[in-house]
């Protein structure tokens, strides 16, 4: 949940606070930070995105990403471009 609502949040170019009130009122938003039915309740708290944040510092996001980036980049795979756009919507999670 966490991570979908960081790439949002860099997507969308909105504070952590706006963040919580787009999934309040979106439910495609819910749908992609995974919950499974709309709810008129905020799914988390801001505060949540800081911490995340500071729990996940990039060069964690990093070490995860290598594993999947290099071998599609190596292979020229159908989802080399999504697996680019992915680690650049995570990228740019950690410059918001």
């Amino acid at each position: 949940m966490a991570l979908g609502a960081l790439i949002i949040k860099a997507r969308l170019r909105i504070t952590d606070e706006e963040l919580v009130e787009q999934n309040m009122e979106n439910p495609y938003l819910q749908f992609f930070i995974g919950l499974e039915t709309f709810q008129s309740y905020a799914p988390f708290d801001p505060l949540m995105i800081v911490y995340f944040r500071k729990r996940l510092p990039e060069s964690v996001l990093n070490d995860c990403n290598k594993p999947i980036v290099h071998p599609a980049i190596r292979d020229h795979s159908l989802l080399t471009l999504s697996v680019l756009r992915l680690t650049f919507a995570i990228r740019l999670i950690f410059l918001c």
